[in-house]
Parts: structure tokens; C-alpha cells; sequence
């Protein structure tokens, strides 16, 4: 049988979750963005959310 809810991550995370999840400023995850450091992705006509996928690579490479 299979479960009708799942407790997986989300695969995508507002800006006010990334800030609290890398600590950082608004104004730096706006610029992060712009440089192509981080990519984005818009849902809809002002929702913007980063992938999880993305912001581990960021991590990984920010990390070495």
C-alpha cells in the first residue's frame, strides 16, 4: 500500500527560508541572485523559491 502523505523536504525554500538557513541578509541573497550565484526560480507573478538541489551546491562550494 502505498502512503497518501509523504514527510519529505520540500524541494524548494522561500528567501525568508534560505536566509534562516545560511544566516545571511536579504540584501545578500538579492545579490547572490543577480551574480548568478544562486539560481532562482519564479512561481507565478512575485513568488520567487530556490531549489534544494541548488542551494547544496552552493553550499558544497562555498564550503571548499
Amino acid at each position: 500500500m502505498i502512503p497518501t502523505t509523504t514527510t519529505a523536504a520540500p524541494a524548494f525554500l522561500t528567501t525568508r527560508e534560505l536566509q534562516d538557513r545560511l544566516k545571511l541578509s536579504h540584501m545578500t541573497i538579492l545579490r547572490l541572485r543577480k551574480d548568478g550565484k544562486l539560481r532562482a526560480h519564479r512561481f507565478g507573478a512575485r513568488g520567487i523559491r530556490f531549489a534544494v538541489c541548488d542551494i547544496l551546491k552552493f553550499e558544497a562550494e562555498s564550503a571548499a
